[in-house]
């Protein structure tokens, strides 16, 4: 009797385990990131103070800082939701809040030159505009 006893404590235990597992992977699967919207019929314009950027000469292995200023023109909030550089040595910073209309927003870019030469680098930006780059 003691045996069926103490094989249905251990049975107890490890469904209340299994269904606390399930219970926080349920929470943690099911948090939202502040950056996600539900895609739009209208959405909301950007405008670029200027695409390109030149940094001049650079130092080899010294990076440098630049910003790409851009504005939310339109009418709704604007989420700017990753920013993908063209190689490794680009390194795209986004900013950390929604742009509300008429606000100005910036994206920092750093560049750690590790060759000489001439160099153009791109980096595409992802809005809540559209899914393809701005």
């Amino acid at each position: 009797m003691t045996r069926k006893k103490n094989m249905l404590f251990w049975i107890a235990i490890i469904f209340i385990g299994i269904l606390s597992i399930l219970l926080f992977l349920q929470v943690f699967l099911s948090r939202t990131d502040h950056r996600t919207i539900k895609a739009e019929k209208n959405p909301t314009t950007i405008s670029f103070d200027s695409t390109t950027i030149d940094m001049g000469s650079l130092v080899l292995y010294q990076p440098k800082e630049v910003a790409f200023r851009f504005i939310n023109t339109g009418k709704k909030p604007l989420v700017i939701l990753a920013v993908r550089a063209s190689c490794g040595c680009t390194t795209p910073k986004l900013p950390e809040k929604i742009i509300m209309p008429g606000e100005m927003g910036t994206i920092l870019i750093t560049y750690n030159a590790a060759n000489l030469g001439l160099f153009r680098k791109s980096i595409n930006i992802y809005t809540n505009i559209n899914h393809s780059p701005v």
